[in-house]
């Protein structure tokens, strides 16, 4: 849900298919905020302003440990959150890697028509 690199895609119950929200994380470490990944603060922030989104069924999609990390701070504040990796090697603290984010599109993309 945050990362300053790559955008993401944030995917709910409650969202059509194809729609989107991007949150991005721009404090310096030393300002040590509770938004800046690994810590889920901005995502928090988001649900509790969209009480419409259940974030058991929220996604959080990315390409380093510290995006990994958050999705599962994440998890652990609200119940629930699914972690995507994308990187060429499998990572197990992720629910599911894949290989590229063409990988991850086939793949809800067969998901969606499942």
């Amino acid at each position: 849900m945050v990362i300053p690199r790559w955008p993401p895609i944030v995917y709910n119950d409650e969202t059509p298919a194809g729609s989107d929200t991007t949150l991005w994380d721009s404090p310096l470490a030393s300002d040590n905020c509770p938004c800046r990944k690994p810590n889920p603060g901005m995502a928090l922030e988001y649900l509790e302003a969209h009480p419409e989104i259940r974030a058991s069924l929220s996604v959080m999609i990315g390409d380093t440990d510290s995006d990994v990390e958050m999705g599962r701070r994440l998890a652990a504040e609200t119940g629930g959150c699914a972690v995507f990796r994308i990187d060429h090697r499998n990572d197990p603290e992720a629910d599911v890697t894949f290989a590229s984010l063409a990988e991850f599109a086939r793949g809800v993309g067969s998901a969606l028509e499942g």
